[in-house]
């Protein structure tokens, strides 16, 4: 797993906690040439690794940082809400029709 050391400044660049292929794979989906797979494996990466949207975001060192964890979690736990939502009941509450 490519991991930047939090004392490591000249790395800043890089996003902690991911491997070579989740790069490749969130390109791919980005310019829209990624197959199925790669879609499936850069929205996991997305969600679990960069969002870290089921690990824990305290922080004890700082309140700051458990702030932007928790502001992390929630783009992810916002991804995952929007995979399962049912678009047809959307439609209905939100009084959209054809």
């Amino acid at each position: 797993m490519l991991r930047r050391d939090k004392q490591d400044k000249a790395a800043v660049w890089l996003p902690p906690g991911f491997e070579l292929n989740d790069l490749y794979n969130i390109q791919a989906l980005s310019t829209g040439t990624a197959n199925a797979d790669q879609q499936i494996a850069a929205l996991k990466c997305i969600v679990e690794k960069l969002c870290g949207t089921y690990g824990i975001t305290f922080d004890p060192s700082s309140d700051r940082m458990t702030a932007h964890n928790e502001g992390k979690r929630f783009v992810g736990l916002s991804i995952v809400q929007l995979t399962k939502l049912n678009p047809v009941k959307v439609r209905e509450i939100l009084g959209i029709k054809d």
